[in-house]
């Protein structure tokens, strides 16, 4: 019976050890210093502020401001189409967006991709809001 509770003891610290250890390591950020990352699969709604800016809102409420490197007003009015270069749902920064309208398949090029403070997100002007 000795050696049985024995080897209890020893796969129980062993399992605490590697529990503790597992908790030693710091979890992946969320965002990467600098940069702002979201799943274009919870972007529920979108709408353009000017030629060179898009509001983004997230399934979690959460707000995004899109900056455009050069016009996109043609899309205003138009569906576009978002989706990851990299095929990766999760998408930090910009330079991980390929940006088209569905009509015409013109391509907005994303320059800045910046989460919202809840209080910048409030200051969206209502015509603005997504």
């Amino acid at each position: 019976m000795a050696p049985t509770l024995r080897l209890a003891a020893l796969a129980a610290a062993a399992l605490g050890a590697l529990a503790l250890a597992h908790g030693a390591h710091p979890a992946r950020a969320a965002e990467p210093a600098g940069q702002a990352c979201l799943r274009v699969s919870h972007i529920q709604s979108t709408k353009f502020a000017d030629p060179h800016t898009l509001y983004l809102r997230t399934d979690d409420e959460r707000y995004y401001r899109l900056d455009f490197s050069a016009s996109c007003w043609d899309a205003a009015n138009e569906t576009l189409i978002i989706h990851p270069v990299a095929n990766d749902d999760e998408v930090c920064g910009a330079v991980g967006l390929d940006i088209a309208v569905r009509a015409t398949g013109e391509r907005c090029i994303a320059a800045k991709l910046t989460r919202l403070t809840p209080a910048e997100a409030a200051a969206i002007p209502p015509h603005d809001r997504p």
